[in-house]
């Protein structure tokens, strides 16, 4: 049992995890840049084109546990407080923030399970078939008013991540062996997702309004809004490919508490039963 433990660590869950994350807004920037036509598709477009590409299904399930892992971190630090964030209001909130996160990525997990079973099934591995079968969240029926609180957390998200940039707070918990453009790096990724983030929380409220599910926009159709202005649409390109550069600089020098969370589990548990 002992050689399980590393596996449960915090640490290799958070650098798995934001290595997958970068892998996928690099591949999305870059699918941005080769095939603008995909680019309405978002993730889908990434799963779609690793499935075509040599061991792509290799490289799909690697991602699927990547994006899991990512996921498991951020809901775990969310619910035992690994990062120390306190029990006050701003640290509850962040924490449901971080929990929000880790379901989000669930999701992703599971539209990319999708994807990499497609790959595998003879009778149905492209096309058509494939994006009938690939559900996001944002597809889930809400009602108008939780559409709306929705909208609302992605421009909640937008702003805690122009002031993360403005403040430097990026780099919490960097190694200072970082390369120096580090911070430079992901100011300019963060920004960019904010900008993404306004556009995608804008069409949740207009569809809230106007009760028309057709105008809610994911990640890759907020990208191609931007597509009828060049330069805005080029320079939100890149801005994703560097903040998914900026998520394996951090899955590289990010210092993660080395806390089996079995263990931490165990003992929060033990700690509330007395």
């Amino acid at each position: 049992m002992a050689r399980l433990v590393p596996v449960a660590r915090l640490d290799w869950l958070a650098k798995l995890g934001f290595a997958a994350r970068g892998f996928v807004y690099i591949m999305l920037g870059w699918i941005a840049l080769r095939f603008r036509g995909k680019a309405d598709e978002g993730q889908n477009a990434v799963w779609d084109t690793l499935r075509d590409m040599p061991a792509g299904r290799a490289m799909l399930a690697a991602l699927v546990i990547g994006l899991l892992a990512y996921a498991v971190y951020r809901m775990v630090d969310a619910a035992l407080d690994m990062e120390g964030d306190g029990t006050a209001t701003k640290a509850i909130g962040k924490r449901i923030a971080h929990f929000a996160s880790g379901l989000a990525y669930c999701s992703l997990a599971y539209t990319a399970a999708q994807y990499l079973a497609q790959a595998g099934n003879p009778k149905g591995g492209n096309g058509a078939n494939t994006k009938k079968a690939a559900h996001t969240l944002l597809e889930i029926p809400l009602g108008n008013v939780a559409l709306g609180l929705v909208g609302i957390g992605f421009f909640v998200a937008a702003a805690a991540q122009v002031r993360k940039a403005w403040r430097a707070k990026h780099m919490r918990g960097i190694a200072s062996g970082a390369p120096a453009l580090t911070c430079t790096i992901g100011r300019i990724g963060l920004v960019t997702r904010a900008a993404v983030f306004v556009v995608i929380g804008w069409s949740i409220l207009r569809s809230a309004w106007f009760e028309k599910s057709s105008e809610v926009k994911a990640l890759g159709g907020a990208l191609a809004t931007l597509r009828q202005n060049h330069a805005a649409y080029l320079a939100a390109a890149f801005g994703l490919i560097l903040f998914g550069v900026f998520s394996l600089l951090v899955a590289r020098y990010r210092v993660v508490p080395k806390v089996d969370i079995v263990a931490r589990a165990k003992s929060k548990a033990a700690a509330l039963g007395h």
